[in-house]
């Protein structure tokens, strides 16, 4: 009978035994810990990894600290059950060529399929060998592992020039490794394909916005000059209009016709105003005054300018206003209110072919500070049809196509005047139906000055605005201009003399004495800017320090500042009037 050979163990021996499965599993856990912070540090490289080589980098260096090798090199899936070489480290990353296939066959469809491979050499693999590129022949074995990839299955190489460079310790640790190698892969692809969309979107954007801003700089170009040829006339037909008030021999009808002529140069030119400058009218930036005014007053002088107009179609023009608003002084932006109301009558004029147009304003209600009033202007016209209503409004916009052919317009005037009214805090609307007429209406709550401010104030504005005579150049080179600034400046009792452009000015300057200059800003040879600097640089100070007073048709946003910047002193804009020219002086020389 034989003894167990396990009784014969000392427990020395057996001490031993466990002292060395205890140091197996002490090493074990130590390799299982380094490969656990291996692949942490793996997730957090390729979480951060902003493109596929960047992949290929960081998976390179992580794979060199346990597993030696030459080559790393990924081929992804294509047409025809082939994978193309698409990603490959510094070593393999050598040929110009635009693709290298790798065809499908057994052996590495074994692999694709989820089992990896350790070839101990790769020409045994005849898919390998159908490779024509040199830098193939390098590699001797290899690591074979199946990648989860869109679109399919990938295949990832890791290879040495070395036969037998690996081992089945180093297949394991590649296949734990791949599945997050692969989704590194398909972020950074998404990341890099996120970042082309988004650098394609950028690039469409600037070109989008350098397109649009060449085109606000042409349509701003365009607005400033077509502004300037608009403003130079209507200087001359409102300077004209101007001299011919301050005349003592006119009857009183043709003082009246005067008037009308001033009235409707000064409401024209706040339509001018904003039809050229689109860009405070799109923005809503339309600044506002503060004058006293009365109701009544303000729909008198509009039904004056307005009363030819209806009576070419012989139309009856109705102010069915009462006569209490005469005593009503109220303040807020006169002109703008002027134009509004110029606004609705036009339209109800225009679309009125017999009857008559009423306009009726009243104050529903007021106390000492406030006063509610609601203005209406009533017509016996086409009406407008429910339907269209709601679009009456906007900009461009009329109640049918057939409407601009027929009567004309742009649309326009009707979204001018809600944004006034919305803009002193107001309500505009419409009630008609068609074949019936119209009623156009807006309310507002304006501040009521009261008798003892409208005293105040009128006792403020200067009775005598008179300076005493002075030498005055005149630099314009418009001859219309010149001779309307040249007789508002006489009949003022100053000296004037006149240049057609800012070189003759500059010269005069230099040869005479004067007490103050009007320079235009565009002028031939020399613009009124450039003249500005070059006086402000002459030696002898009675010369440079002339005061230079801008008087241009260029009035768009930026130009008065552009002027006070070159040494003008102060800023007209034509069309001037009599009394704005009277003002400027006042101010300078008081």
């Amino acid at each position: 009978m034989q003894e167990d050979p396990g009784l014969n163990h000392s427990p020395l021996e057996e001490l031993r035994e466990t002292l060395v499965d205890l140091e197996r599993t002490r090493r074990r856990e130590s390799g299982l810990r380094k490969e656990a912070e291996w692949l942490y540090r793996g997730l957090t490289h390729l979480t951060l990894a902003d493109s596929p080589q960047a992949v290929m980098a960081d998976v390179t260096r992580l794979l060199a600290e346990y597993i030696p090798h030459d080559d790393l090199l990924i081929f992804t899936p294509v047409a025809e059950q082939r994978l193309a070489l698409s990603f490959a480290n510094h070593s393999a990353n050598h040929t110009d060529r635009p693709a290298v296939l790798l065809e499908s066959g057994k052996h590495l469809d074994k692999v694709l399929s989820g089992k990896g491979m350790n070839c101990f050499s790769l020409n045994m693999l005849p898919e390998w060998q159908a490779l024509e590129e040199p830098w193939c022949q390098r590699i001797a074995s290899a690591l074979l592992v199946a990648l989860d990839y869109p679109g399919g299955k990938a295949l990832l190489v890791c290879g040495s020039g070395q036969i037998g460079a690996f081992s089945a310790e180093h297949l394991q640790m590649v296949e734990r490794f791949s599945p997050l190698l692969a989704q590194a892969l398909s972020v950074a692809a998404r990341k890099m394909e996120l970042a082309r969309d988004v650098a394609h979107k950028t690039a469409a954007l600037k070109d989008a916005k350098e397109k649009a801003e060449a085109s606000e700089q042409a349509k701003s170009t365009f607005l400033a000059v077509m502004s300037h040829e608009i403003r130079t006339p209507m200087n001359g037909v409102m300077g004209a209009a101007d001299l011919l008030a301050e005349s003592t021999v006119l009857s009183e009808q043709d003082r009246e016709l005067v008037d009308v002529i001033k009235t409707s140069g000064s409401l024209m030119l706040n339509i001018i105003n904003d039809v050229l400058d689109f860009s405070r009218l799109g923005s809503g930036r339309i600044e506002l005054e503060s004058t006293t005014f009365t109701l009544d007053g303000l729909i008198r002088d509009v039904c004056r300018v307005m009363q030819p107009v209806a009576m070419q179609k012989s139309l009856l023009l109705d102010n069915q206003s009462g006569s209490s608003l005469a005593d009503l002084n109220l303040s807020g932006d006169c002109e703008r209110l002027k134009q509004v109301l110029i606004n609705l009558l036009g339209n109800a004029i225009k679309f009125t072919r017999e009857g008559q147009v009423s306009v009726d304003a009243r104050c529903l209600s007021r106390n000492c500070r406030q006063a509610r009033i609601r203005v209406a202007v009533t017509d016996t016209g086409i009406g407008i049809h429910q339907d269209n209503q709601g679009r009456l409004f906007e900009l461009f916009t009329q109640a049918d196509s057939s409407t601009s052919r027929q009567y004309g317009g742009t649309g326009l005037g009707l979204s001018i005047c809600k944004q006034i009214i919305e803009l002193m805090g107001g309500e505009i609307g419409v009630e008609s139906e068609l074949g019936q007429g119209s009623t156009f209406w807006f309310e507002l709550l304006l501040p009521v000055v009261t008798a003892a401010e409208n005293k105040a104030r009128q006792e403020s504005i200067p009775v005598d605005t008179r300076t005493v005579p002075l030498r005055v150049l005149v630099a314009d080179d418009n001859v219309i201009n010149q001779i309307v600034i040249e007789r508002m400046l006489e009949r003022l009792e100053h000296a004037v003399v006149v240049v057609g452009n800012g070189a003759q000015a500059l010269e005069a300057v230099q040869q005479q004495a004067f007490d103050v200059v009007f320079m235009d800003w565009m002028m031939p040879e020399m613009d009124g800017i450039e003249a500005t600097g070059q006086i402000r640089a002459l030696p002898d100070p009675r010369q440079s320090g002339i005061p230079i007073i801008a008087m241009t048709a260029n009035s768009m946003e930026g130009h008065e500042a552009r002027c006070l910047e070159a040494g003008m002193d102060t800023f007209v804009s034509k069309p001037a009037t009599f009394a704005e020219i009277r003002q400027v002086l006042y101010r300078l020389f008081s």
